[in-house]
């Protein structure tokens, strides 16, 4: 049986982590009492932004693909799959009644774990053109919104 939880994932940057927070402040407002928690990476922007906006915020060992040239890619493939196992464990938890991701690396093991686990996942992608990792998780998600019908074509 689900909690009275829902689970956020995006971030990296304000473009990933404010909608996320605009969807939580209505949650918060429509089902108070709810647990709302953040599942992030350590050190960037939700890291700090998130507790300060007095939401539970739990990590993941993930860090983005560099688009050049550089040593840390070559641990890229073992966070994530560590993140994933991390994100499993965070949900095992938790146990949300969906998990809602919003973009940006960090939500890509989140809703993966989640859709395995059987949980509900819904995707919210505001960009016009949609990230590589909104572009593999909306084949598994239960549900995508977009912004722009344009949107649509990409996925």
């Amino acid at each position: 049986m689900p909690a009275d939880s829902y689970v956020f994932a995006g971030g990296g940057t304000g473009g990933h982590l404010y909608p996320a927070l605009a969807i939580a402040g209505e949650i918060r407002k429509l089902v108070p009492g709810y647990r709302i928690c953040f599942i992030g990476a350590r050190g960037i922007i939700e890291s700090r932004i998130v507790p300060a906006e007095g939401y539970e915020f739990r990590t993941l060992w993930i860090s983005g693909l560099r688009r050049s040239l550089s040593p840390g890619n070559l641990l890229v493939p073992v966070k994530a799959v560590v993140s994933v196992i991390q994100a499993w464990s965070h949900l095992r938890d938790l146990r949300p009644r969906v998990v809602i991701g919003t973009g940006g690396y960090v939500s890509g093991p989140v809703l993966l774990a989640a859709s395995i686990m059987g949980i509900p996942t819904l995707i919210h992608e505001q960009n016009s053109v949609p990230g590589e990792t909104t572009k593999f998780l909306a084949k598994r998600a239960s549900e995508v919104h977009v912004s722009f019908e344009e949107t649509l074509k990409h996925l």
